[in-house]
């Protein structure tokens, strides 16, 4: 009978001690768990930081890249030019400043227009700026009335007109050098073909 009790004793001990060891490994679990889950979380809210970090990074390189690149538009707004016409007695050229709305070539030759160095019917085609050897240049198409008006000037007042556009133009522009074209082809007048590029005329003849 003692044999028995010390039996079931027994038996009763190691129960309790494997429900001890159960409960201990549960709870270790649970702890590793939760530490892997804080963890996990941990990893998450730095990766999020990070991408953050670069997304911003990123939109402030896209933007300084841009600016840097020159990319964002320009516009001129209103500013002086200086435009030469014809004295009273057609002798020389006269420098007057005046101001423009913007750098336009309709506007320069609004300019020369109004100060009556050309008359109103003359008009611009198109007007091409580039660069060669590091100088400025020029090309400028007339309409063919502009090929008219020169063609029926005698010399002195031809080169006056002349040299009141050429100066005019590479004043604004800041050009070198002009090429002055009549529908696309070279200005031929009586006195003169302008073949190739002028600079800046002498305001006297």
């Amino acid at each position: 009978m003692m044999k028995v009790k010390k039996i079931a004793a027994l038996l009763l001990t190691a129960a309790m001690l494997a429900g001890l060891c159960a409960c201990s490994g549960k709870e270790a679990a649970s702890a590793d768990e939760q530490g892997a889950s804080a963890e996990t979380e941990q990893q998450e809210t730095v990766g999020t930081v990070t991408e953050d970090k670069d997304t911003q990074g990123q939109e402030m390189n896209t933007g300084s890249g841009s600016q840097e690149n020159g990319t964002a538009p320009q516009e001129s707004g209103p500013m002086s030019i200086k435009v030469f016409s014809i004295n009273e007695d057609a002798t020389q050229m006269k420098e007057e400043t005046v101001e423009i709305e913007s750098l336009s070539p309709e506007n320069v030759l609004n300019a020369l227009i109004q100060k009556e160095t050309i008359p109103a019917d003359i008009a611009i085609l198109s007007l091409t700026e580039s660069e060669e050897d590091g100088e400025k240049l020029l090309e400028v198409d007339f309409n063919q009335a502009f090929g008219d008006y020169m063609n029926g000037k005698g010399t002195a007042e031809e080169y006056l007109v002349m040299g009141g556009i050429c100066n005019t133009f590479l004043s604004a522009y800041g050009s070198d050098k002009i090429h002055i074209m009549v529908e696309g082809e070279v200005l031929t007048t009586g006195h003169k073909e302008y073949t190739g590029y002028q600079k800046f005329y002498e305001s006297s003849i």
